[in-house]
C-alpha cells in the first residue's frame, strides 16, 4: 500500500461503509457525498488489508467515465506493485463491458456463437429494424422507434422472442420483428447493447459450471448508481454475488431518472426484501454545494415520497453561498441572450473561465437557440452526449471495415461497405449479392461472396470491384500489423480521404476521420499488445458523456440526463417551465412521471458547486407554434428566501401571457418614440432570432417602416421595424 492515510479523510458514516463486511450493504449517497470515494477506498482498503487480491474484486458502474476515474482513484491510493498498477487488474467496467468480457470468454457454450462476435451499435439496430418495419409512411409499415422501444422493454426484462407476449395485431407483428431481428443479429454474429447483458444471465442460468466460477473469482462485488439498475442488471448482479455477504451496492433514491429507458428504483428500495440480514448506511454530508443550493435541492424533492428513510436532508459544512438567479424571459432568444450576457460579465469582469460554466436544458431541441446567443457574444461552447461520434457516416463505414476483419461473417458490416466508398457496385448488384448470401445461412459469408463473381451473378465492373474488395479483405484479415497502422492501410487502399473530399461537408468529415485515427494511435501506445477486437469493443461502448473534457475552455451545453455525475462551478438550468421541466402536459401526467421529472430537475440543481441559475420563457416556438407557458411548479417549490429575480421588464419569475403582452405593448411605445435608429438598404443587421441578415428593401417610414431581409440561415422575411428589435452591425 503507497498510502498509509487510506481512511483518514473518511467522515464516520463513510469509514463505516468502507469497513463494514460479512452482510450485505446499501450505501445510500446523496448527492455530492462522496460515493465515488467510499467505492474507491473501500476497494483500496480490501487489497491493503489483503483481504482480496484485486482480480478478486469487481466494480460495476454506468459509464466508462466514471470507470476511468475509480482506476485513476485507486491507482494514487494503493499505486503500482510488480510493475502492474492495481487498478488495472480490479474489474472496473461499466454493465455492458463487464458482460462483454466474459461472453469473449464463454460465448462458445452457445450453439453456433464464438468470441470474435461484433457489438452491433444502435445505428445498426435502427438499420435492421427500419428495414423489417417496412417503409415510413407507406400503408401496414410500423413505426421505428415503436418497435425498437418494446424489444429493448422485452430485453430488459429477460424476455426472448419467443416468450414476448402477443395479444393485439400490432404486438403480434412486433413480436414476429423481434424474431427475425434476432435471427439477423445471430447471422451476423453480433449482439447489441441490451443482448449483452441478456445473454450473460442467459449464460449464468443454462450453464451453473460457468456461473460458479465466476462467483468464486469474484469475493466482492460492488455496484454503482443502483437506482438505475434495470429488471436483467439486477438479475446479473444477483447471480454474480452469490450469497452476497460481501455485496457492495451505492445509490440514491433521489436520483432515478432513467425509467424510461427500463431503470426500476425498486432495486434498490427492495433491497431489504432481498437481503433481510442486509446493513444500510446513510450518507448525507455534501462536499459539492453551497448551504443555499442544498437548501433549495432539499426543499424541492422534499415534495417526492422519501423511501427508505432518506427524508433526512443534505447538509454541509460549506459557506452559505448567493442566492439562486432566476429569469423570466417573453422568449427562449431572450433568455438565450440574458445566459450568454451573465456568462460574458463573469469572465470579463471577474475572472472566471469559460470552463467554470454548464447550461443545462430538458431536451435537446433548446440548444439552438443557446448556442445562437453564445456565437454572438463570441463564446466557446461544447455540446456534450449530442451525436455519437462513433455514429458519424465516416466512423461507422470505417468501423465496418474493422468489424468484417474481426468477424467475416458479419453481414451488417458487409452490406454497409460494398459499395464505399463508391467502387461500381450498383443497388441492384449489391441486392443480388446480399440475397445470395440470406439464401445460403450455411456457406461462409466471403464464399457467397466469391462464388457470385465466379458464377458471373452479377454485371462485370460490379464483379470485378467485389472482386478486389474480398481481396482487399482476405490481406488484411491476415495482417499482423498493430490497430493505428492497420487503420492507415485501411484508409490507404480503398482510397477513403480521396473519396470523401468530394463530398458537400468533406472538411468536416475529413476532420472526424483525423480524429479516429488518433484514437486509433493513443489506443496502440498505451495498449502496445492490443487487438483490434479489444479497440473495437472499447469504441462500441464509448458513450458521448465520456469524451467530456474538464479542460476544455469552453461553456458545456448538455441535458440535464447526461449532466449526471457531473459538476460545475456555476450551472445555468434553461426552460424550467411547465411543459418542458416537468416534460409532461399537466392533464396527462401521472405521480410517478412527475416525481421523476422532480428528481431530474433535483439532479440539475445538485450539479452546482457556488452558483446556480434558472430561468424560463413566458413565450416559446416549439415546432413552429407559439407556446405560452407557465413557470414550473418546481421553481414554486423553492423558498423565495432564496431566489434573486434578474427579471427585466417588468416580468418576475412568475409572470403570466398576460404581463408579457403589457410588457411588449408598453416596448412597442417606447421603440415608436425612440425610433432615431435610420435603417438603409444593404445595412448588415442582426435579429435575435433569425441572426445575420442584409437589408434589401424599405417601404413607408416611421412606425409604419417595413423591411425586407435576406438573413444568411433563413432566407428572405418581412419586418416592420418598430417590432423587429432589428440591431445595426
Amino acid at each position: 500500500m503507497s498510502n498509509p492515510n487510506l481512511l483518514a479523510f473518511l467522515n464516520p458514516e463513510q469509514l463505516a461503509a468502507v469497513e463494514h463486511r460479512g452482510t450485505p450493504l446499501l450505501v445510500l449517497a446523496g448527492a455530492g457525498s462522496g460515493k465515488t470515494r467510499v467505492v474507491t477506498v473501500r476497494i483500496a482498503n480490501l487489497v491493503a488489508q489483503e483481504e482480496a487480491r484485486p482480480g478478486e474484486i469487481v466494480a460495476i458502474t454506468f459509464t466508462n467515465k466514471a470507470a476511468a476515474e475509480m482506476r485513476s482513484r485507486i491507482n494514487d491510493l494503493i499505486g503500482v506493485d510488480d510493475n502492474t498498477t492495481t487498478a488495472s487488474r480490479v474489474w472496473i467496467h461499466t454493465f455492458h463491458a463487464l458482460c462483454a468480457r466474459i461472453l469473449r470468454r464463454d460465448i462458445s457454450n452457445f450453439p453456433n456463437w464464438d468470441r470474435n462476435f461484433v457489438i452491433a451499435t444502435q445505428t445498426d439496430q435502427r438499420a435492421i429494424i427500419g428495414r423489417l418495419c417496412g417503409p415510413t409512411g407507406k400503408p401496414g409499415s410500423l413505426d421505428t422507434f415503436r418497435v425498437i422501444r418494446s424489444i429493448e422493454k422485452a430485453k430488459h426484462n429477460l424476455i426472448g422472442p419467443a416468450a414476448f407476449p402477443a395479444v393485439t395485431p400490432i404486438e403480434k407483428r412486433i413480436k414476429n420483428i423481434y424474431h427475425y431481428y434476432q435471427e439477423e443479429l445471430a447471422e451476423s454474429n453480433a449482439l447489441d447493447y441490451s443482448d449483452l447483458i441478456m445473454m450473460t444471465a442467459q449464460l449464468f442460468h443454462e450453464y451453473p459450471d460457468v456461473l460458479e466460477r465466476y462467483q468464486r473469482r469474484f469475493r466482492h462485488v460492488m455496484v454503482d448508481e443502483y437506482q438505475d439498475t434495470n429488471a436483467a442488471q439486477h438479475d446479473l448482479v444477483q447471480l454474480l454475488a452469490g450469497d452476497a455477504k460481501n455485496l457492495c451496492v451505492v445509490g440514491d433514491p433521489d436520483q432515478s431518472i432513467y425509467g424510461w429507458r427500463g431503470a426500476e428504483p425498486e432495486n434498490l428500495l427492495r433491497f431489504t426484501n432481498d437481503y433481510p440480514n442486509g446493513k444500510i448506511i446513510t450518507l448525507l454530508q455534501n462536499y459539492r454545494s453551497t448551504r443555499t443550493i442544498l437548501t433549495a435541492a432539499n426543499e424541492l424533492i422534499g415534495n417526492n415520497p422519501r423511501p427508505l428513510g432518506l427524508a433526512k436532508e443534505l447538509w454541509t459544512k460549506g459557506e452559505e453561498g448567493a442566492k439562486i438567479s432566476v429569469y423570466s424571459a417573453p422568449d427562449e432568444y431572450d433568455e438565450g441572450g440574458w445566459i450568454a450576457g451573465e456568462i460574458f460579465r463573469s469572465v470579463n469582469s471577474q475572472g472566471a473561465s469559460y470552463a467554470d460554466f454548464a447550461i443545462l436544458y430538458r431536451t435537446n431541441a433548446q440548444s439552438r437557440t443557446l448556442e445562437d446567443a453564445l456565437r454572438k457574444r463570441s463564446i466557446p461552447y461544447t455540446i456534450i452526449a449530442g451525436t455519437r461520434f462513433y455514429d458519424r457516416r465516416e466512423i461507422r463505414d470505417l468501423l465496418s471495415y474493422l468489424r468484417l476483419l474481426i468477424n467475416p461473417g458479419d453481414l451488417l458490416s458487409f452490406r454497409r461497405i460494398i459499395n464505399v466508398p463508391s467502387r461500381g457496385v450498383g443497388k441492384i448488384s449489391v441486392e443480388r449479392v446480399m440475397t445470395e448470401i440470406e439464401s445460403h445461412p450455411d456457406e461462409a459469408l466471403f464464399d457467397s461472396v466469391y462464388r457470385c463473381v465466379a458464377e458471373e451473378l452479377i454485371p462485370p465492373r460490379a464483379r470485378r470491384a467485389v472482386e478486389q474488395l474480398m481481396i482487399l479483405l482476405d490481406e488484411l484479415i491476415n495482417s499482423s500489423l498493430p490497430v493505428d497502422k492497420l487503420l492507415e492501410e485501411l484508409l490507404e487502399r480503398i482510397d477513403y480521404t480521396a473519396w470523401l473530399q468530394k463530398s458537400n461537408d468533406a472538411v468536416a468529415r475529413l476532420e472526424n476521420v483525423e480524429e479516429f485515427r488518433e484514437t486509433a494511435r493513443d489506443f496502440t501506445e498505451n495498449n502496445p499488445e492490443g487487438s483490434l477486437e479489444e479497440f473495437l469493443e472499447e469504441v462500441s461502448l464509448a458513450a458521448p458523456i465520456d469524451d467530456f473534457d474538464e479542460q476544455s475552455g469552453s461553456v458545456s451545453l448538455l441535458t440535464l440526463h447526461a449532466a449526471k455525475g457531473l459538476e460545475f462551478p456555476n450551472v445555468f438550468i434553461s426552460g424550467v417551465e411547465e411543459g418542458l421541466l416537468p416534460l409532461t402536459r399537466q392533464q396527462a401526467a401521472s405521480d410517478e412521471q412527475i416525481e421523476e421529472e422532480r428528481r431530474l430537475c433535483y439532479v440539475g440543481i445538485t450539479r452546482a458547486e457556488y452558483r446556480l441559475h434558472l430561468s424560463r420563457s413566458v413565450r416559446r416556438n416549439i415546432q413552429g407554434r407559439k407556446v405560452w407557458s407557465k413557470a414550473s411548479r418546481f421553481i414554486k417549490e423553492l423558498p423565495t428566501s432564496l431566489l434573486d429575480d434578474h427579471s427585466s421588464g417588468n416580468l418576475n419569475i412568475l409572470s403570466t401571457s398576460e404581463d408579457l403582452l403589457a410588457v411588449e405593448k408598453e416596448r412597442a411605445e417606447k421603440r415608436v418614440k425612440k425610433q432615431g435608429i435610420v435603417f438603409t438598404v444593404g445595412d448588415r443587421v442582426w435579429h435575435d432570432k433569425w441572426g445575420r441578415g442584409i437589408i434589401l428593401s424599405r417601404a413607408g417610414g416611421g412606425p409604419s417602416l417595413k423591411l425586407t431581409v435576406k438573413f444568411a440561415r433563413h432566407g428572405i422575411k418581412k419586418l416592420v421595424a418598430k417590432y423587429a428589435n432589428l440591431q445595426k452591425m
